[in-house]
């Protein structure tokens, strides 16, 4: 009697190009011992039916479910909203290094542009690459979290959806975290908007690798702070980050700082010296809007929640009466503060003339007198090339003030010339005329 079966073979014959598993069904196939190859219909079922014969050597297994598969090393987490134009090109720069140890998570903060079709494309191509698509927008920390959540690899690499991994990143990255580290910082280099061009070699202002000992977070705060608004330089164990709190940092927009120092790392941490990260400079849409809250508000209360001594802490967000008039003299000539600025976070929280009087007097200054002078000195000091970039990019420098002027200008100068070259061929057109 004839019956469909299917059987399911790991061969381990002879021949090593014929090792694997095989599922095989055909309803020529029969379970009579003395069944022929030429009841089998096709010649490459016939050719898989004699591999698992008993001539063959090979024996057929059930399949293990017991076994799981082999844990991933490294989860590449990336959260996107409306980044269709560029998240293409960061996942090219990531799936061209992918190994079989990692893998790239993104999760989708309900893009209404074409993010979801430009990363469906690259899922084709890597098998590595998983893509989940969220109803709303909950939020850069919420959503950030929730992707690590996601994620299945023992070490989480935070990584922002316009920016470019280099060349050998994945490969060096997975060969530091097999030392067991608790946390990894990677360094990045910054380039402009079309990322043509370096602006900064280097962000992390060191030669070689730097280790943190757990019993030193207050040495790797100080000396890493300017530094780590940056979530895509983040690489931490997924199990600390979910034993920690996160909910008490969504919306401040720096939830990795809130939960890598909230306590002790149960291990040491580590500093890569050598830039593996091009940062796009210039497009952070989600940051410029909230500049002067995240610098005056957000991050000295964030920085009180830490579990850092009383005087990193007040190194870190009380730099006195200079300091604070320091930091809203930049925050003027960036254009991050105004009278909006002032009326909504300062007035409510100042209780006497005193607290207002450093703020109306810089609220006062001109801003592109401030640009201008912050320019030059940041120029003169050789700070970053990114801090003039920032600069460039404010209202207030005396550059962009000037480019309509230009551009109004060189409009008028092209439309007289074609007034005249229009004045011209009439007059060509009226003398053959006459003629």
């Amino acid at each position: 009697m004839k019956e469909r079966e299917t059987l399911r073979y790991r061969l381990r014959g002879p021949n090593p190009d014929m090792d694997g598993d095989i599922s095989m069904t055909d309803s020529k196939l029969t379970a009579e011992p003395n069944n022929s190859a030429g009841d089998i219909t096709s010649w490459r079922t016939r050719r898989l039916f004699n591999a698992c014969s008993p001539e063959s050597g090979a024996h057929p297994v059930p399949p293990d479910t017991t076994r799981e598969p082999a844990p991933l090393k490294l989860s590449i987490c990336i959260s996107t909203f409306n980044r269709a134009d560029r998240i293409g090109a960061t996942l090219e720069s990531i799936i061209t290094q992918v190994t079989g140890d990692c893998e790239i998570v993104v999760l989708d903060a309900a893009s209404p542009d074409n993010t979801e079709r430009v990363v469906a494309k690259y899922a084709r191509r890597c098998g590595h690459l998983r893509y989940v698509r969220q109803d709303t927008n909950n939020g850069i920390d919420r959503d950030f979290d929730h992707v690590l959540e996601l994620a299945h690899g023992e070490y989480c690499w935070f990584m922002s959806d316009d920016d470019l991994l280099k060349p050998g990143a994945v490969v060096a990255v997975l060969e530091a975290i097999r030392e067991d580290w608790s946390l990894v910082f990677v360094n990045w280099e910054r380039r402009d908007s079309s990322m043509s061009t370096i602006v900064q070699e280097s962000e992390f202002n060191i030669e070689a690798n730097s280790v943190y000992g757990p019993a030193e977070m207050d040495r790797l705060f100080d000396e890493m702070n300017s530094y780590l608004a940056y979530i895509g330089c983040v690489v931490i164990k997924r199990a600390i980050w979910l034993t920690r709190e996160r909910k008490r940092y969504y919306g401040s927009l720096l939830v990795h700082i809130g939960v890598i120092f909230q306590e002790r790392l149960p291990g040491k941490a580590l500093v890569m010296a050598e830039p593996f990260i091009s940062v796009r400079c210039g497009t952070s849409h989600t940051w410029w809007s909230h500049l002067f809250e995240l610098a005056m508000i957000t991050w000295p209360s964030l920085v009180q929640s830490l579990a850092l001594s009383e005087s990193t802490k007040r190194k870190a967000c009380s730099p006195g009466a200079w300091g604070y008039f320091k930091r809203l003299l930049a925050l003027r000539a960036l254009d991050a503060y105004s009278l909006t600025e002032y009326r909504r976070w300062i007035l409510p929280r100042a209780h006497s003339m005193r607290a207002t009087l450093i703020p109306i007097l810089v609220l006062l200054l001109p801003g592109v007198l401030l640009n201008t002078i912050c320019f030059i000195y940041w120029s003169a000091l050789a700070r970053p090339n990114s801090i003039r970039l920032e600069l460039k990019r404010s209202r207030f420098y005396l550059g962009n003030l000037l480019a309509p002027r230009r551009t109004s200008k060189a409009s008028t100068q092209v439309e007289q010339l074609s007034s005249l070259r229009t004045i011209a061929s009439r007059r060509r057109l009226r003398r053959v005329g006459r003629q």
